[in-house]
Order: C-alpha cells, then sequence, then structure tokens
C-alpha cells in the first residue's frame, strides 16, 4: 500500500485576516460530487476548491464561533454546518443559507440521511432529526443526565438507523424515524468510548480509550411485522483488536478498510477484521505530521482528508497494488477486504473464497496448493491434489 498526497494547504495565514489568533480545523468533509473541501474553523465555515486550493465561500452565518461539524448531503447539492453558537445552519452549494434551527448546547456531530436527506444533529445533551424538504423538526430527545451525554452518532449507508453514543459506553440504534429500537452496553469491552461507527449496513465499529477496536453484528429480523420492535433487534460482538494507541476519529473507506486517528498524532489503516494494513507515518514524511482534530472520506478512489489543530487540511489517496496469481488454469486474486483470496477455476467457471487471518501482501497458486503472506506468517492452503476440480482449499501448514 502506499499514500498519495492529492492536496495540502495551511489556512492560519486566511484566518488572521479575521483576527484570530490560531487557526484549528476542527472537521472537514469532502464533496462527494467534485473536488471541493468543506472545514469547519475556528471562525467560520469554508469551502475550497483541491485543485486549486483556493476559497470559494465563507459561511459567516455563526458569526466567529468555532464551527465544530460540518457535512455534505450525499448529492452534494446541499451542506450543513454545526457550531458552538447552538445553531445548525443549511446551505445551499453556492454558499446561500437556506434555514437555520437551534440546540440548548453547541453542536458536536451532525450528518446527512444518505437516503432521505434528512439532518441529524447532536449536542451533549440533546439529538435533533430535521426534515430539510419541510424545515421542520421530525424528532428531538433530550438527555438530562451527565452520565448520559452523547458523544456521537452516525446513520448506517442504507439510511434506515443511527447510533447514538454516550458517554456511559451505551450505543443506541434509532429507526430513522427517531424511535428507540436497542440499546447495546459497550463496557465489558469498552471504557471511555471515542468514536463509533456504522463500517457497513451490517456491522457497527467502536474504539475506545482503553484501546479497543470493535466489531459488532448488527442482526435485524425482517420476517413478520414491518415495523421494528427490540425484540427484532440484536446486536453481538464478533471481534475486538488491541490497539498500541489511543483513538480520536474513525473514519470508513468504502466498506473495504477503516481509518483511525491516533492521539500520538498519527493515522492507521485497518481491515475489516481489525487488522492494522499500515501506520500512516511509515509511508510520508512523520516530521509534518500534526494533532489531528478531524477525518472525512470518500468512496472514490479510497480518498481521505484530515484537519489539524494547526490549520492543516491534507487530502490523500490509498493505493493499493493488485495481490494475484496465475497458474495453468487457475487464478488467484487478493479481494477488497484485503483478508480474502478468490480463486477462480478458469476452464469450468467455478469460484471460491478462501478466508485468511490477517492482511494479505503476497499470495501464489501452484496446482492444488495456495500460498498466502501475511504480516507475520506464511499460510499453505491445499485442495484435492487427485481432482483438477476441487475448489474446497483447507489449511494444511502454517
Amino acid at each position: 500500500m502506499s499514500t498519495n498526497v492529492v492536496f495540502k494547504r495551511e489556512f492560519a495565514t486566511s484566518t488572521r485576516q479575521l483576527q484570530a489568533k490560531q487557526t484549528k480545523v476542527w472537521s472537514v468533509c469532502l464533496d462527494p460530487i467534485d473536488s471541493n473541501i468543506l472545514l469547519g474553523t475556528d471562525v467560520n465555515a469554508i469551502v475550497i476548491d483541491m485543485k486549486s486550493g483556493h476559497i470559494l465561500h465563507t459561511l459567516t452565518e455563526h458569526d466567529g464561533h468555532s464551527v465544530y461539524c460540518v457535512a455534505y448531503s450525499p448529492t452534494g447539492q446541499t451542506l450543513v454546518t454545526g457550531a458552538a453558537d447552538k445553531n445548525v445552519v443549511i446551505w445551499r452549494r453556492n454558499g446561500e443559507g437556506i434555514c437555520k434551527y437551534s440546540h440548548s448546547h453547541g453542536i458536536r456531530c451532525i450528518e446527512f440521511n444518505p437516503v432521505t436527506h434528512d439532518v441529524l444533529s447532536m449536542t451533549a445533551h440533546d439529538v435533533c432529526l430535521w426534515n430539510c424538504k419541510q424545515n421542520k423538526h421530525i424528532f428531538k430527545h433530550n438527555f438530562a443526565t451527565a452520565a448520559a451525554q452523547c458523544l456521537s452518532v452516525n446513520w448506517s449507508p442504507n439510511g434506515l438507523y443511527f447510533v447514538l453514543v454516550q458517554q456511559d459506553d451505551m450505543a443506541s440504534v434509532y429507526d430513522k424515524h427517531g424511535k428507540h429500537l436497542y440499546s447495546l452496553n459497550c463496557a465489558p469491552v469498552h471504557h471511555n468510548i471515542a468514536c463509533c461507527k456504522w463500517f457497513d449496513d451490517e456491522r457497527i465499529v467502536v474504539a475506545s480509550w482503553n484501546r479497543k477496536l470493535s466489531f459488532y453484528a448488527f442482526e435485524c429480523n425482517r420476517s413478520g411485522s414491518s415495523t421494528k420492535s427490540a425484540s427484532q433487534i440484536q446486536m453481538k460482538h464478533t471481534s475486538t483488536t488491541d490497539l498500541d494507541f489511543y483513538p480520536n476519529a474513525i473514519c470508513c473507506l468504502q466498506s473495504s478498510c477503516l481509518i483511525l486517528c491516533g492521539l500520538d498524532r498519527n493515522l492507521y489503516v485497518y481491515t475489516a477484521q481489525g487488522t492494522m494494513i499500515v501506520k500512516y507515518s511509515d509511508a510520508v514524511d512523520s516530521s509534518q505530521l500534526d494533532y489531528i482534530l478531524s477525518v472525512s472520506g470518500s468512496g472514490r478512489a479510497k480518498t481521505f482528508c484530515y484537519g489539524t489543530e494547526h490549520g492543516n487540511v491534507v487530502c490523500n489517496r490509498l493505493m493499493f497494488k493488485t495481490v494475484h496469481s496465475l497458474q495453468d488454469h487457475l487464478y488467484a486474486y487478493r479481494v477488497s477486504n484485503f483478508t480474502d483470496v478468490c480463486i477462480e477455476n478458469m476452464l469450468s467457471g467455478q469460484k471460491t473464497i478462501v478466508n485468511s487471518e490477517g492482511y494479505i501482501k503476497l499470495l501464489a497458486v501452484y496446482k492444488h496448493r495456495l500460498a498466502v503472506m501475511l504480516s507475520d506468517k506464511v499460510l499453505v492452503y491445499s485442495s484435492n491434489e487427485h481432482d483438477r476440480n476441487d475448489m474446497r482449499y483447507k489449511i494444511t501448514h502454517r
């Protein structure tokens, strides 16, 4: 794996014109339809063009307050900002304001529903779901106790659910209308949850400051009534990985890998099974790394960007080489989750998936054997050597 810096800019000079002593980039979001970046700073929200580095729009509706969260709608035609002034502002793509609504506290997190485009906003003490078409609240819930302060909120990719994580290490799942469906106590594994994201429609990933990274399987029984209840929802812990750093934020890319920000001023790329692929400072000049406050990804070409405490905005593209092997009528290649191998019999058209135990770096197929090189070992799989069409591979050597 390698990484290519697509864009980098420091915004300290620009914000000094607004009499700001220091610039922090609290939040970043990549434009889904163009090469723009929306970012929230100490004093306003800014839209910049990655190609030229020019500022396209400066969104000043928050009156100089820190803009802690920003987001683009899935179509890119609408964007939203949330700030310390307790206001959420929805904008058109050209920088024109559409509407504004308020919370009782500063905004911590904000997201568009990927399907309905409703806005979900969160503070430490309440969560609000806003209908952008009708400009009205769909749902609002207050959390009165300090132990139940909200930490993060995130939509599932299919837009049917969102997960809310609170300070008491509880993860609660709601439907798209704000109805509570299920609560999961993460405390047996996690203490002081730092971030939580839907990895795909069926998995949730949680990272905490006890240096744990866990995956939970989300299951919904769709038989019977179309109305989901708590009895129809299940969340099961599937795996946990120990981390060598304290996580700060998570970004998921195309349901194939995830990026973790660490309090050690670094970024880490992990597989969907929790295996580390690369440490970011091993691929770039580590002396240029700064304390990372936010990270945002795009499904296009595995691109992500991050913002730092000293006003740096950096956009990177991850590039993974093709790992494959060809021998006679058998073709084997690493699939998009980086931990499985697909073997295809090009004569019969048969295919099979072989599961490995980690990030696959190299592989080789020869006759009835498959060798897979991981970070710390080599696995050898074998099929029936007397049956040319046998595709049942089993581990024979570790």
